[in-house]
């Protein structure tokens, strides 16, 4: 049960969420797929319960009442998210969020679809289906890479 645990409070994280958690789980801690994606989406999701409801007032607070450089920091990395993704909220919106969580890159994931969710001012009912979905799409994507796809598929079938 330990290494379940790490393996979901790995996934919460934001640097390293599922693109580092999954790989860990199945290959050093060798769980069972089921369990490494159950407990990898688990921590991913959890985040997004904590984060949506949160953001917009921490945020508010750190542009208006942190320090200087905190709040040069803040909206210079908004304002950088917001200029990089307005292009693909016009056209699909909240789907976007969805496609910026599967991808397994850095920069991208939970962390960041809640910061554009809230920059973006997409209202919950919204963001969470489109968070959830993009998790566990990139729960199998990142399978299939440390799988390989002719594994991934021996032990789908």
């Amino acid at each position: 049960m330990q290494q379940e645990l790490i393996v979901m409070l790995l996934s919460a994280l934001p640097v390293t969420e599922m693109r580092a958690a999954l790989p860990l789980a199945l290959t050093t801690f060798q769980l069972a797929p089921a369990t490494a994606i159950f407990w990898c989406v688990l921590g991913n999701i959890l985040p997004i319960i904590f984060l949506l409801p949160v953001l917009p007032k921490l945020i508010s607070w750190m542009q208006h009442s942190g320090p200087k450089s905190i709040q040069r920091l803040i909206t210079r990395y908004l304002a950088y998210l917001k200029s990089k993704h307005t292009q693909s909220f016009e056209k699909i919106g909240a789907a976007s969020l969805g496609a910026v969580t599967l991808l397994p890159l850095p920069g991208a994931g939970v962390w960041t679809g809640c910061v554009l969710a809230v920059l973006f001012q997409i209202r919950m009912r919204y963001s969470i289906p489109a968070l959830v979905l993009g998790v566990f799409v990139e729960a199998v994507i990142i399978f299939l890479i440390v799988e390989g796809t002719l594994g991934a598929l021996s032990w789908i079938l």
